[in-house]
């Protein structure tokens, strides 16, 4: 006989199964878009580009470049990620990964 517990847990580990895969499905369908996903992307983008090359993140606004108020930690994450991951994501942004 199935107890009060054991149906519990069943439906909870049932859930939890179907959420980990809906979760890797959309994380792995993201990986072949060729377009940007959320409208910050391209700016993301730029900030990483930044932290390559060398620049400062946070300049005074100009037509070339606004900067974002965000933590800059997100965006070193990424540039340390981009060394590791590159050949693996066949030159494709991580951010677009990981948002």
């Amino acid at each position: 006989m199935m107890t009060y517990r054991r149906f519990i847990h069943i439906v909870l580990t049932g859930c939890t199964g179907i959420a980990v895969t809906l979760f890797l499905w959309v994380a792995l369908s993201r990986l072949s878009y060729p377009f940007a996903i959320e409208w910050l992307e391209g700016n993301s983008f730029l900030h990483v580009l930044r932290v390559l090359q060398g620049q400062p993140l946070y300049v005074a606004p100009s037509y070339d470049f606004i900067p974002m108020i965000y933590t800059p930690l997100y965006y070193y994450f990424l540039c340390r990620l981009r060394r590791i991951c590159w050949r693996w994501l066949n030159g494709k942004p991580i951010f677009m990964v990981l948002r």
